[in-house]
């Protein structure tokens, strides 16, 4: 196996570096801060569920378990 954390951290650096000089230089040109969360791509749907029956479900005791493999 390759040790690949080193590396993983060198690239973490130097990305939050890249983040924070993009943070500094937007909020010069624009006057305000610029935010880095990512937004979502589409809008979601959304949805409904019809005709729904709820069935209980009993669980059946430990012991009546361990007594059918003793």
């Amino acid at each position: 196996m390759v040790n690949t954390t080193g590396s993983d951290d060198v690239k973490h650096a130097a990305k939050v570096r890249a983040d924070e000089a993009t943070e500094e230089e937007g909020a010069e040109a624009l006057g305000k801060p610029l935010t880095l969360k990512g937004q979502p791509r589409v809008t979601r749907d959304g949805f409904s569920l019809v005709a729904v029956t709820m069935e209980a479900i009993t669980v059946n005791p430990r012991d009546t378990i361990k007594e059918g493999i003793i």
